[in-house]
Parts: structure tokens; sequence; C-alpha cells
């Protein structure tokens, strides 16, 4: 629903939209977007997390969550924020497909952080559990909490300084959820794989089958 490339432009009954300004940054890019109206204009500075797959987290080659690129961008997000000030019409937008599994994480992380830097400590499942009063089902997955929880561990060592990140039991629920979530998950794409297999093995039988029968059509003319 909006332009990859700069200066391309896409309509959307009497919206139109212009990227104006492209950045590809690590796991995530940060585009400047023009958006048309009615003849009036807004300037959007749009964060797009593009490596972040739905239900899951983020993970390096060896499948360990990685949480480098999502701090990064939270950072360049709220440092963007504060540069803008007075200027920006109100606090940023986070958006997913749904609007709570990665929405959700985002919030998460970046709530924690805001409490890590102002008080020392963060409680994560606390903090999700306030915001799934204003928004049911905020971080969806368990792999997704523990991906916040992951974040404020790295988030803490930055800060260099003694912080307390509250882990509790149910952490440990939660890593027994994602361990079978993610095996789900692995599962569903060995039978994607291997129904892929079986239909192109189908389609190379039928062409070899259409290849004899035109063979043996022509050895009768």
């Amino acid at each position: 629903y909006f332009p990859m490339l700069v200066d391309e432009d896409v309509s959307f009954g009497s919206f139109k939209i212009t990227c104006a300004q492209r950045e590809d940054l690590s796991g995530y890019r940060k585009s400047v977007l023009l958006v048309d109206y009615g003849g009036e204009q807004r300037r959007l500075i749009h964060f797009w997390y593009n490596t972040w797959p739905d239900h899951d987290v983020p993970v390096d080659a060896s499948g360990a969550i990685m949480s480098d690129d999502i701090l990064d961008m939270i950072k360049d997000m709220n440092g963007m924020c504060k540069r803008l000030g007075r200027r920006l019409p109100g606090p940023p937008i986070i958006h997913c497909s749904a609007g709570v599994g990665r929405t959700g994480t985002v919030i998460a992380i970046d709530t924690c952080q805001k409490q890590l830097h102002k008080y020392g400590k963060s409680d994560a499942l606390q903090t999700i559990e306030m915001a799934r009063l204003d928004r049911v089902a905020i971080v969806q997955h368990a792999c997704q909490f523990l991906f916040v929880h992951e974040a404020l561990v790295q988030y803490g060592e930055k800060l260099g300084k003694n912080v307390v990140i509250e882990r509790g039991i149910h952490m440990d629920s939660a890593e027994a959820e994602a361990a079978e979530h993610a095996a789900l998950l692995l599962a569903r794409e060995e039978d994607r794989r291997a129904e892929r297999a079986r239909e192109k093995a189908t389609a190379r039988l039928r062409l070899e089958s259409q290849q004899k029968a035109i063979s043996k059509g022509e050895r009768r003319v």
C-alpha cells in the first residue's frame, strides 16, 4: 500500500502516496512518504521492519533470537521523535498485519526500555498485561514474549549500568511453549516442502507422459 522506490507513487482512490526518500538499514527500511489527499499533503516517516516473519520473531542463521536490529530501529524512531519535538502531531503509530503480535512486541520493548532507563528495572509480563487492557492479545506468542525479554537484557547491557529485569516463573512455561511453537512451524514448513516436491514430481510425470504420447503419434505418421 506504499511505493517501494524513490520518486515512485501509488494511488488508492483519492489518496496518492509518493516515496520521497528511502534508506535500507540492517533489518529495516526507513522511508519518507508524501501523502496527498483533497489538496493537502502530509509527510510521513515510515519505519518498516521487513525481516520479521508473522507469528514469529527475528532470528539469526543459527536460529537464535536476534534483537539487535529491532533495538536499533526503536532507537532510530525515538531519536526522530525527539528531534521533531512539538512539530510531531502525535505519538508514533505502530502496526503489522493483525496489530497484536509484532505490534505488541515493539510496544512492549519500547515501554520497558523507558522503564529501565528511568527506574533501573522493568517487568515485561506486567507491562504486557497492562497493554492488554487496551488491546486484547497484544504480544501474541510465547516466542514473542521471550523476544521482548531478550531485547531488554541486551538493552540493559548497552546501558552500562545495573538493571533489574523481572523473570519470574512464567518464563519457564513461555520457553517451553516457544519451543513447541518453533517445532510446529518447522513441521509445517517441512509439510509444505514435501507437498511442493510431490507437485513437482506429478507435473514431471505428466509432462513425460505427454511427450511419450506425442512421440508415439509422430512415429505413426
